[in-house]
């Protein structure tokens, strides 16, 4: 896949003009108004762009096209599909990638995406060859099924905690759904930019996603989804009456119950995984008792599984935090170390890892410590 111009394009213009990265912050800044980011968060998001990490948003591709004159569309949009696979018919394809991308989803679901990831981006580079159809509207279809495959190779990424592989693949998800013209599955993989920009520590990337998606027409469970990526960036953010107020709201809204509207994709949020976000946003600011009873709230929604082990690593990391060493080993005991043999998310393991790290070699934390480090080896 060809890589953006954006970097290219925003580092030539900023250095035509003399311009440092902090100098374009500031003019950024004064063009965007009282509402921007900060100059440093600004200076951040520059670099981002210019080192090819992630893409302005549209709202940032009106700033930048405002203060350096520069258009506001890639001029390096994906390649064509190659020649032999624009040949092919490709009958049946689109059925044949989508349910290679169920069955991925299904092994991800059981065994977590450090067991997948390989086979999910070899899916997903697999299935441009398959995209080509003899007519357009058979062509978009299975672009929009290359899309999919695309933002669950990256979520499997995100699970196995190749960040990196994760802002690369979803970044292609996002291309390729506004070329099938998709706009669910545009929202699908700007969803998960947001949900990586949050797990990278990005905090204006997240934010400004997400409030590029709410200013849009959303389902409700699709704009819950956003209000719940913005309170974890206000969060990130030190916001912390603006965080609670909006992860609040969306708890209301997903409260109303679902919409014939709202797309299929949006099956998992649910009360276990709102409640596990809640808590998030009071540990990302240090809050660590608020956190553990609203992962202790998560945990009791979760069926067995790795939604569970997820919920529970967390609540483990808060009552370690707390120093609740007892309740801890037994969260460890009965809900971290049975389920971690049987799930490769490395973004958990490389979580129970720190929560390892700071245990004190004591003699009344000897046996957490221990099934600790022996769900860690597992």
């Amino acid at each position: 896949m060809a890589p953006s111009s954006w970097p290219h394009r925003i580092q030539r213009a900023r250095r035509d003009r003399g311009w440092g990265v902090q100098r374009l912050a500031r003019e950024l800044r004064k063009a965007a108004g009282p509402e921007s980011a900060t100059t440093d968060s600004l200076m951040r998001s520059i670099r981002n762009w210019e080192n090819g990490l992630y893409v302005p948003s549209e709202r940032n591709r009106l700033l930048l096209h405002r203060v350096l004159d520069i258009g506001v569309e890639d001029t390096a949009p994906t390649p064509p599909l190659p020649p032999d696979a624009l040949r092919r018919s490709g009958e049946g394809a689109e059925e044949e990638l989508r349910r290679t991308t169920a069955d991925l989803i299904r092994l991800d679901g059981m065994h977590g995406g450090g067991a997948v990831v390989d086979l999910a981006v070899r899916a997903a580079n697999r299935a441009r060859d398959t995209a080509a159809s003899s007519d357009e509207r058979g062509l978009r279809g299975r672009l929009s099924a290359v899309s999919e495959a695309e933002q669950v190779a990256g979520w499997a990424a995100y699970d196995a905690d190749r960040q990196d592989l994760c802002a690369h693949l979803t970044s292609r998800a996002l291309q390729t759904a506004a070329l099938a013209g998709d706009s669910s599955a545009e929202l699908m993989a700007l969803s998960q930019m947001a949900m990586w920009a949050v797990q990278t520590g990005e905090a204006s990337c997240a934010r400004q996603t997400s409030e590029h998606a709410l200013a849009r027409e959303l389902p409700p469970r699709v704009r819950v989804l956003f209000e719940v990526r913005l309170a974890r960036a206000l969060g990130l953010h030190g916001e912390r009456i603006r965080a609670l107020a909006m992860i609040r709201q969306a708890r209301a809204r997903f409260d109303d119950g679902p919409s014939r509207h709202d797309p299929a994709w949006a099956w998992w949020l649910d009360e276990g995984e709102l409640t596990w976000h809640h808590g998030m946003i009071h540990a990302s600011m240090g809050e660590w008792g608020q956190a553990g009873e609203l992962f202790a709230a998560a945990c009791a929604h979760r069926r067995p599984g790795r939604g569970r082990y997820n919920d529970a690593v967390h609540l483990s990391a808060a009552l370690v935090r707390t120093r609740q060493w007892a309740e801890a080993e037994r969260v460890v005991v009965q809900d971290v170390a049975q389920t971690a043999p049987l799930i490769t998310s490395l973004r958990i393991r490389h979580l129970l890892a720190r929560i390892t790290a700071v245990v004190p070699a004591e003699p009344r934390t000897d046996t957490l410590g221990q099934a600790l480090r022996a769900a860690l080896r597992s």
